[in-house]
């Protein structure tokens, strides 16, 4: 059982890049979000990496080596575990995580993640735009319309999208 999961790693403050790091160094693939964000300073504007969801790195590893990954850097807290005190580490599909990525370093508007309940989204195709021929989650949330990847146990990534640059799509093809 020798198998890859995407784990959710949770840090000491400001902490996501040095454990990252301590992973990466033995091997273990490590996602860490961030978005590039104009900060304003009295004499200058500058863009600067801003940590996407605060004290979340994303791991990819075995169950073995999530199990002794803590020992490799002393900022990593613990795993995130599907449901409260269950003991078992939330897992992220393979295909959420590789949507969530793309959402991150594709969406030109801003990326929001929220662990507000939505309602489930309708699947639609991008017409246009950086996700252009994508399929992905329509939604609605505070009266604004965006495409959606859920992620187990954060909640949902959301960024906004043109109403007029999606269409609906069958059933049949949401499920591919």
């Amino acid at each position: 059982m020798n198998e890859n999961h995407w784990f959710i790693a949770y840090t000491r403050s400001c902490q996501e890049n040095n454990v990252a790091a301590a992973l990466n160094a033995h091997g273990i693939r490590t996602y860490v979000p961030v978005r590039k964000v104009v900060r304003q300073w009295s004499d200058r504007k500058k863009a600067v990496d801003q940590i996407l969801i605060p004290r979340v790195v994303f791991v990819c590893c075995t169950e073995k080596e999530r199990r002794e990954s803590c020992a490799f850097s002393p900022y990593l807290v613990k795993y995130l575990t599907e449901f409260p005190r269950a003991g078992k580490p939330a897992k992220v599909p393979e295909a959420q995580m590789l949507d969530f990525m793309e959402m991150v370093s594709g969406s030109q508007g801003e990326v929001t993640v929220t662990d507000a309940p939505l309602q489930p989204g309708e699947m639609v195709r991008v017409k246009e735009g950086p996700f252009e021929g994508r399929v992905v989650e329509f939604v609605s949330f505070e009266g604004s319309h965006f495409a959606a990847v859920r992620i187990s146990v954060l909640g949902a990534a959301l960024t906004h999208i043109d109403i007029n640059s999606v269409e609906r799509v069958s059933c049949a093809e949401s499920e591919k």
